[in-house]
């Protein structure tokens, strides 16, 4: 059963020094947040207080984006392939299942991801009850517990830059199921705990997600499949993910904006995001036509761009995890169609991003 990424529709704060807390009114998923995540190197380590978590990614990283899209109290969060589907009622955030091309999985009972507020040492347990559908074909009925809890807090680093004030949520769904070719088979093996089936899979999933202050999103997480047999515990798969808070880019509301700033001092907080950062912008700010491409061969960005108006214009290229590789400023510049080229000091990791900058409002815009 494929993971549930996300949970990521809060992100978490420290307001004491002893204590990391879960709130909605200052995280809440905003429609048309769109970031990156990078595939990374992580180890989840133990429970407790004061852990320090290492990371480490590999030059050719893959990264992938992120995307949120709000109605209401429904939230999807489309992401690598895949459609998770979420909701808030009252204080609590639900799951009701995901999907992607080939299949479509739907809880019967939808889980709690998380309450509000959400503390360390706090934890909920679901019962897990669903059924997956593979075409017309085949259908997957699972039945079992879903358990988050705030496990651990301390420090994320990588040996030069250091997160502090993190909280890990530990995600556990653990879980009986059984394949059929009859839709109405595997709908009574998740809903009876009597039905029984020969072959039946024990099945263990587990989830970290860790937050920090700077960012509304997981700065980090990390998923494994277990299968459980009598006699031992077989590692079927692992994956792990990194955005760092200068990778989240993404627009804030007043009401949140002024929450984060409150709780986070004076760290920046004013990125701005476009709702589709892949596709050639036009907005009110002045610039349209935005093109960044990377010269075969070289380490060399062209970009071109058209302006309305006379502005001034910073152009900024980052890499997957946020590092500003290098930038340049034209104050000033006039109406009319520009380009310029800025070379890479040092290879990026994963994808290039070009953040265009007019008279301080911001685009993003992907480097192909």
């Amino acid at each position: 059963m494929k993971t549930l990424i996300l949970s990521a529709i809060i992100a978490t704060f420290c307001l004491t020094v002893h204590s990391q807390t879960v709130t909605r009114e200052a995280n809440i998923a905003i429609d048309g947040d769109k970031w990156i995540k990078t595939r990374a190197d992580i180890t989840p380590g133990p429970s407790g207080e004061d852990i320090v978590w290492h990371y480490s990614i590999d030059s050719d990283g893959n990264s992938y984006a992120s995307e949120i899209s709000v109605n209401g109290n429904d939230i999807v969060n489309i992401e690598d392939g895949w459609l998770y589907r979420y909701a808030l009622k009252g204080d609590s955030l639900l799951c009701s299942g995901y999907e992607n091309r080939l299949s479509k999985t739907v809880y019967f009972n939808p889980t709690v991801r998380l309450s509000y507020p959400f503390t360390y040492g706090k934890g909920h347990r679901t019962h897990l009850r669903g059924l997956t559908r593979y075409g017309d074909r085949l259908y997957v009925g699972f039945r079992g517990e879903e358990s988050v809890t705030a496990d651990a807090c301390g420090i994320i680093t990588d040996g030069v830059d250091t997160i502090r004030n993190v909280l890990r949520i530990n995600h556990k769904r653990d879980f009986i199921q059984s394949a059929s070719l009859d839709c109405l088979v595997a709908e009574n093996f998740a809903l009876s705990d009597s039905a029984s089936a020969a072959d039946s899979l024990h099945v263990l999933e587990i989830d970290y997600e860790w937050y920090c202050p700077q960012a509304r999103y997981p700065v980090m997480g990390y998923h494994s499949t277990h299968i459980i047999t009598d006699n031992d515990t077989i590692l079927r798969s692992r994956s792990a993910y990194l955005s760092l808070p200068e990778s989240q880019r993404y627009d804030l509301g007043p009401t949140n904006t002024e929450s984060r700033r409150t709780l986070n001092g004076n760290y920046d907080m004013d990125h701005g995001s476009p709702k589709n950062p892949d596709e050639n912008q036009s907005d009110d700010n002045g610039v349209e036509r935005i093109t960044a491409s990377l010269i075969p061969g070289t380490n060399t960005v062209d970009v071109s761009y058209d302006l309305s108006r006379t502005c001034d214009v910073t152009l900024a290229l980052h890499d997957a995890i946020g590092r500003q590789l290098t930038s340049i400023v034209r104050l000033n510049s006039q109406p009319g169609s520009h380009s310029d080229s800025l070379t890479l000091p040092y290879k990026p990791i994963g994808v290039i991003m070009l953040i265009i900058t007019v008279d301080g409002t911001p685009q993003l815009q992907k480097v192909l």
